[in-house]
């Protein structure tokens, strides 16, 4: 019987010596758990805020075009998610890194549940971007790989009854950090940037008309914002040359078709009203493309054969080529009598088009 009790005590000795190790380990993670929490929330928010800056701005300023980048855009701009996603992650992110600062556990237990459902949703976007865009962006990765870390390091802190607040030190370097990484990818973008000028695009001027040369994708976003706002600029205008040079994007595996589409649907005297259809058209796949050229008037057999002929392939990689010359940044680029415009801001339209045309008038009418 003796030997029964020494044993249930030994056993029970264990069991809280296991526990009260347990509880150790589990506080000795707590102090790390909080500043990985905290540093995969700051990154979240500065990619947030590149992202931002790439969404909401005229132009990419972090994604080269044709990346990957730009694919998510277009995939997330097609169901306006792209007015959300970058809010919704510097707003979040920031909530996150607060819940860490307010003194007492409840609040770092709120931002660790909700880490954790974000950790759970970046995963997700990571496989939409694998299975259903085709397309990785770098930015997005950025806030989702941090987002994966929070969501990790929240674990911890899950069921968490006690912390040390942190200083009034601690807490004011950690809102200057937060303030740098929200403050600087706008600053980045503002810096000053040579404009592309335009010698390389002499060719293509029209002799005594303004020339406005367009470098664009049909199915850039802000191509497509451009193509309206421009076509209503130009209209009418008989001292105006409107030139399009189709840049299909790798990105944009239907750009390519749809470039070449308006330039067999030049022999038919139709190729205004094709570039019109690519640019309006969410469906641009071939069969797409033959039904339109169809409904033009455009001969079938000519149009097929020219969509796959040696020499229209060649005439999109010039295009390519003389955009690679031409310096060109961003998607839309327009070259106007020898000033570059790049991107598109849609807060104010048509207006430095107009102005630049104007300016291209007195210089032509000067001469």
């Amino acid at each position: 019987m003796q030997d029964a009790r020494d044993h249930s005590g030994q056993h029970l000795e264990s069991h809280v010596a296991k526990s009260g190790q347990s509880v150790l380990q589990q506080l000795d993670l707590v102090p790390t758990a909080i500043v990985v929490l905290r540093v995969a929330a700051l990154v979240a928010v500065a990619f947030s805020a590149a992202t931002a800056v790439d969404y909401y701005g005229s132009a990419p300023q972090f994604c080269k075009p044709g990346a990957g980048c730009n694919s998510v855009h277009v995939w997330s701009h097609r169901i306006h998610l792209d007015l959300v996603l970058p809010a919704l992650g510097l707003i979040f992110y920031t909530g996150v890194l607060l819940s860490s600062l307010v003194c007492g556990a409840r609040a770092l237990r709120y931002g660790a549940v909700a880490a954790s459902v974000g950790g759970v949703g970046a995963l997700g976007f990571i496989a939409l971007q694998k299975l259903v865009i085709g397309a990785w962006c770098w930015l997005c990765l950025g806030v989702d790989s941090a987002a994966v870390v929070a969501a990790l390091a929240s674990v911890p802190l899950l069921r968490l009854g006690h912390v040390v607040p942190p200083s009034r030190s601690m807490r004011a370097v950690l809102a200057l950090v937060w303030l740098l990484a929200i403050a600087l990818p706008p600053i980045w973008a503002m810096r000053t940037k040579p404009s592309p000028r335009a010698a390389n695009v002499v060719e293509l001027q029209v002799a005594g008309k303004v020339t406005v040369t367009v470098f664009t994708d049909p199915v850039c976003p802000y191509c497509r914002l451009l193509h309206h706002a421009l076509g209503e600029e130009v209209s009418g205008s008989d001292d105006v040359a409107l030139v399009y040079v189709l840049v299909p994007l790798k990105a944009h595996p239907m750009a390519r078709d749809a470039s070449k589409a308006v330039l067999c649907a030049e022999s038919g005297g139709q190729s205004v009203a094709m570039r019109e259809f690519v640019y309006t058209s969410d469906d641009l796949q071939r069969s797409a493309l033959e039904s339109e050229g169809a409904r033009l008037g455009l001969d079938a057999i000519a149009f097929n054969s020219c969509l796959d002929s040696p020499e229209t392939e060649a005439r999109i990689v010039a295009n390519i080529a003389l955009a690679d010359r031409s310096q060109v940044e961003g998607f839309p680029t327009v070259h106007i009598d020898g000033e570059s415009i790049v991107g598109y801001d849609a807060d104010r339209g048509a207006e430095p088009y107009r102005t630049a045309i104007e300016r291209a008038r007195r210089e032509l009418t000067d001469e």
